[in-house]
């Protein structure tokens, strides 16, 4: 709506602006109201079209929040059937259809978080809550933490815990996005696994695809693989008016005033030999299927 009312508004300025080179033509000169009057109409053009793409990225982002309202609902009723399963004593139902998750086995473990800041994004959230329960222990315990040593505090951890990265990764939910000041931009969900069992480790991340690896995030299969090669570092985001976590805990709640952010370069994805699924645990594994473990190489902080 901003958008339109900023295009309307200019439009109807640059209209004001011909009436105005029009009542002045007698006396300005035939060659000079041609010129003027062909760029107001140019500008006229132009502030059009700039309303009719603001017009249409509102309708995108409308249809985003159906989509998120969409999945929220739906993960909303699978934590009443898993909560439901739990307390008859049976096993918790496998998620739907349409999920895009379902490749993923409701039933799977999660893989043991490494202490290595650069190992996850998991990793690098629990060292960033370790280290804020640290610095504000004491403000904590007297309820009196200040927004202004919080900011400092974010700064501050964006020089340190940095490194060079070698995950295995899988890709969800693709999807472009019109951004305001961009063009269309591809967004994944990222999830980081054990090499060596496919265990997720912690959480999935929503992260931005650089378009040279859009092809093969965007023509992966349901259980494809790959190594990513890049840089990660932490980057926690002061919010002054953020003092809980609240209902979704969207960003990951670091503690009062500070949330989980971080800076992931992604370089170079190959894919893993790891192909598929692991076979059951009693099968034991196989000789063939053995993966290149990722290497994680801290960079000196500056």
């Amino acid at each position: 709506m901003t958008g339109w009312r900023r295009g309307t508004t200019a439009a109807a300025c640059v209209a004001a602006y011909v009436t105005m080179v029009l009542g002045c033509a007698p006396a300005w000169g035939q060659a000079n109201t041609t010129d003027a009057l062909t760029r107001a109409l140019q500008r006229v053009i132009e502030l059009q079209e700039e309303n009719r793409l603001l017009t249409e990225e509102i309708g995108e982002l409308r249809t985003q929040v159906r989509e998120l309202e969409a999945r929220l609902e739906q993960a909303n009723r699978t934590i009443d059937r898993l909560v439901a399963g739990q307390g008859g004593g049976g096993a918790a139902p496998s998620s739907g259809s349409g999920s895009g998750t379902e490749h993923r086995p409701s039933t799977r473990m999660i893989a043991d978080v490494p202490a290595e800041p650069t190992a996850s994004p998991a990793s690098m959230f629990n060292m960033l809550a370790k280290r804020y329960e640290e610095k504000f222990s004491e403000a904590l315990d007297a309820g009196n933490v200040q927004p202004s040593d919080v900011e400092a505090w974010c700064e501050e951890r964006h020089m340190t815990a940095r490194g060079t990265i070698a995950w295995l990764v899988s890709f969800d939910k693709a999807s472009y996005i019109r951004m305001p000041t961009r063009r269309q931009e591809l967004y994944a969900d990222l999830t980081v696994y054990d090499d060596a069992t496919l265990e997720p480790i912690g959480f999935e991340v929503r992260v931005l695809v650089p378009r040279k690896l859009e092809a093969q995030v965007l023509t992966a299969g349901d259980d494809s693989y790959f190594e990513l090669r890049g840089r990660f570092q932490q980057r926690p985001v002061f919010n002054p008016g953020r003092t809980e976590p609240g209902p979704f805990d969207v960003p990951r709640f670091i503690g009062p005033y500070a949330e989980f952010g971080y800076e992931l370069e992604m370089d170079r994805l190959s894919p893993s030999t790891r192909s598929s699924l692991p076979a059951p645990a009693d099968d034991g594994p196989s000789d063939d299927d053995e993966p290149m473990r990722p290497v994680i190489v801290p960079r000196t902080p500056r």
